[in-house]
Order: C-alpha cells, then structure tokens, then sequence
C-alpha cells in the first residue's frame, strides 16, 4: 500500500514539474502561480519521502508534518503566508450541509485513529457550522470516498445454485404441490424456478425440503399432445416432457409459452382440443406454430400459419 501511494505521488511530483516547466518556457507572466506549483511541489517531496498518508497536509514550510484536515485556524482569525496576510472563512452553508449528510450516510469506520482528519472534531465544526473553508473541499474528497453505509450494513444475497434450480424443477414435476398455500414462500420459490426466475438460496432450500414431503403427483391421465382450450377460454399446449416421460403443459399468454406442469392439473372434462383454423389463425398473428412452437420461416407456412407436420396432425 505504501509503495502504491509514494508511486502515486511521484507522478504527481512529475506532473507539477511539467507544469512549472510549460510556465518557464511560455514566459508566464502569472509568477506567483509558478511560486505556488513550486511551493506545493516541495511539500510533495516531502511528503513522499514520509510515512504519512496520501491525505494527510505538510507544514507551509515543507517539512513533511502531518497536519490534520480539522487543525485549521478558527473563521475570521488572521493568517499569513508568502503573499502577505489574510482573514481565514468558514465553508459556505452547502459546504457544511454536504459534509454532514456525507457523515450521515457514509461508513466513517476507516477514519478511526486517521492522522488527516479527525471525526468527533469534525462533528463539532459541522454542528457550529464551523468547517474551515480552504480544508472543506479536501474533507469531502475524504468522504466521498469511503463506502455509503448501506453498502457496509447490506448483507451479500445468495442466490440458488444451479443443482437446486434443476432438483426443484424436476421434483416439481414428480410431487403433487398443489395444496402449497398461495402465499406461502415455498410454493412462491417453486413457481420461480419453474418460470425461470431467481431466487434466495434459503428459499430455494425450503422449497426443496417442502417438496420431499410432498406426496408423488397422480400418473398423468391419457392426454395426447396438442393444443386444448378450457371452459374458460384458457389455452394450453401439451407437449412431452423429455426427462420427466410426462405430458406437460405450457400456457399461452398473448404469443408467448409459460410452463404451467403437469396437464392433466389444468385440463378437464370440459377441455377440447384447438381446431386448425384456430390453430392457423394464432399463427399467422405471431408468426408460430401453437402446435410445436416453432418460428414460421417458409413461406408457405406463414401463409397457413401452421407448420407442414403439424398441419397433418391436426387432419389438415
């Protein structure tokens, strides 16, 4: 950490001398500006060849004592330096107020037993709107830099693994969870996972353990695959699940398909199977077969709306 900072303030040091060359060599008639660069670039020196920090201030005579941010002389005493003397001025009213709602949000923990700036003074200064206005840009620098609160007090979120998302997707299938409660945070996880969105590892794991105790869902009734509409208008496409050996099914909301589960949980006496103009209709709306959902990219299957096999299926 050392080496970074005396690396960091020998650039700087380099950086000042550029500045003071590019001064000589234009003949700036600004000279007290070249005596400051040069004043400031000796206080760097010095200050590089301490052990202080980066934000620690040196002594107007470059010696390379660390002075603290808040051991400035109190607004409207008198002070000097090579320019002659001047009346020292408190930092503006949004000065302080910007340091004090920095001190309200930002962890001040690494500031405990700091050489540049003293915390419980600084509270004093900003109470008595008292802030030294040549330190306060410097102060808030200091600030800013340090971690917001909420950050420092938020506790890392972990998500679920990728072998609990897939347990719970598969028992999902396996278990009857359909008595979970509606608001209960198991069954809120297993319709996450099964929609494919994330979620806390702690829930994933109660989600599991709930499942383990479910009993095993009842063997899927005889449903073929295709595309049923319901008593009440719902839609769903039955399709078989590769892993599970199950008919599943996915709802179709507007042209999209969301898996819902087992069919025979969402089909009923009632349901009856889409017929090819309806089936053709969506298709053409979207631009999808509902039967496989597929993109129609031929032509002639755009024009139908359906697919050439599933167009066959469905007796077409």
């Amino acid at each position: 950490m050392q080496t970074t900072q005396h690396e960091e303030l020998n650039t700087r040091i380099d950086m000042l001398k550029d500045a003071i060359s590019f001064c000589d060599s234009e003949n700036d008639p600004a000279i007290k500006q070249r005596e400051v660069l040069a004043r400031y670039e000796a206080q760097l020196e010095a200050l590089g060849g301490s052990q202080g920090s980066l934000l620690t201030l040196v002594d107007g005579t470059g010696t390379g004592t660390p002075r603290n941010l808040n051991d400035r002389p109190a607004a409207g005493s008198s002070a000097s330096n090579q320019y002659g003397t001047f009346t020292v001025h408190y930092a503006s009213e949004k000065q302080t107020a910007f340091i004090k709602s920095l001190m309200d949000r930002k962890d001040l923990r690494p500031l405990e037993g700091s050489v540049a700036l003293n915390v419980a003074r600084l509270r004093e200064q900003v109470a008595a709107t008292q802030v030294n206005k040549k330190a306060a840009s410097a102060i808030i620098d200091r600030l800013l830099a340090l971690p917001d609160l909420a950050a420092a007090a938020a506790p890392s979120v972990r998500m679920a693994s990728e072998k609990q998302v897939a347990l719970i997707a598969k028992l999902a299938v396996q278990k009857d969870w359909s008595t979970a409660p509606a608001n209960s945070f198991e069954r809120a996880a297993i319709e996450n996972i099964v929609a494919g969105k994330p979620v806390e590892v702690k829930r994933a794991s109660a989600a599991i353990d709930y499942l383990f105790g479910c009993a095993s869902a009842p063997a899927s009734a005889a449903v073929e695959a295709g595309v049923y509409v319901n008593a009440d208008g719902a839609v769903y496409r039955v399709y078989l699940g590769q892993q599970s050996g199950r008919m599943l099914a996915a709802k179709v909301e507007g042209d999209e398909f969301v898996y819902a589960g087992q069919a025979d949980r969402f089909l009923t006496s009632a349901s009856r199977k889409m017929t090819i103009e309806e089936a053709a209709a969506w298709g053409k709306t979207t631009g999808t077969c509902i039967v496989c959902a597929r993109r129609l990219d031929v032509p002639e299957s755009v024009d139908r709306g359906i697919g050439p096999v599933c167009f066959a299926k469905m007796g077409g």
